[in-house]
């Protein structure tokens, strides 16, 4: 019994530390606050920055990514979406820059601009008779908003992590190297086109690592659907849906605008 009460005393002993080093900290926040020269006076005394949000330069990188078209796929028949319609050795990487802007709501808005290049073959597929093989080139603009349902610049809790995800819209040109077997050519019903412009509308999920107060790393999972079937240079007889990018990216965000995180909390002197 009396280990048991020194257990409970060592556990409050604990706990008392930890909320006076909490106070101790977030007094240091308010008086780093205080020194900040570059907040304003809101209407209601509260400081703030003169932007709504946190603004970021971001770099998404080294992502393997897979073109969902007509040409190839696995050597099984499609199940769940056609997800299992997927090649390793087929993954291309991709690079994206882009600039996003926090908001005190939990959203952020983001414009972003991606190359990628993708690849594709009837080789070892279902389609192996066929013949077809491409390689595209694809250069999209987007506008982005994320939804943050756990942490982010703006929380309450002081945790490094964000989980969140994403929806937009925007425009995607590609340009497809399209080749056919030379000794069976383009199948009857089948038509090929270079190169088309489409509206695309990304959409997934994501989670991101605050390292520094100016630095963040992270990764996205997200599916690019097109409104174009000549992503990869083809739309066949056979096709029912337009083509789709799947993209798993790590991103990179460098913050060039609020250098204090959780700038909701109250600030007022």
């Amino acid at each position: 019994m009396a280990r048991f009460f020194i257990l409970v005393y060592f556990v409050f002993f604990i706990l008392h530390v930890a909320e006076a080093q909490s106070n101790v900290g977030f007094k240091r926040y308010l008086s780093s606050l205080s020194a900040d020269k570059s907040l304003k006076i809101r209407h209601d005394g509260l400081r703030h920055h003169p932007l709504p949000g946190i603004s970021s330069i971001m770099l998404s990188a080294v992502g393997p990514a897979f073109c969902f078209g007509d040409v190839g796929g696995s050597p099984k028949e499609q199940i769940l979406l056609g997800c299992n319609d997927f090649v390793l050795s087929k993954t291309r990487y991709l690079v994206a820059l882009g600039m996003q802007q926090a908001l005190p709501n939990n959203l952020v808005v983001k414009v972003t601009t991606l190359f990628g290049s993708f690849a594709g073959t009837d080789a070892g597929s279902r389609h192996a008779c066929r013949g077809y093989s491409f390689q595209t080139n694809v250069l999209e603009f987007s506008l982005q908003g994320e939804y943050i349902f756990y942490g982010g610049p703006y929380s309450k809790s002081l945790t490094p992590h964000a989980f969140y995800a994403f929806a937009g819209a925007g425009i995607m040109s590609s340009h497809a190297k399209f080749k056919t077997n030379p000794e069976i050519g383009l199948r009857v019903d089948d038509m090929k086109m270079s190169s088309a412009t489409a509206p695309v509308f990304p959409f997934g999920l994501g989670y991101q690592y605050r390292v520094s107060d100016t630095l963040t790393a992270g990764v996205e999972f997200g599916w690019h659907n097109i409104l174009s079937d000549y992503v990869d240079g083809v739309t066949t007889k056979c096709s029912k849906n337009n083509d789709v990018l799947a993209m798993l990216t790590f991103t990179i965000a460098y913050k060039i605008y609020g250098n204090v995180p959780n700038d909701n909390r109250c600030n007022c002197e």
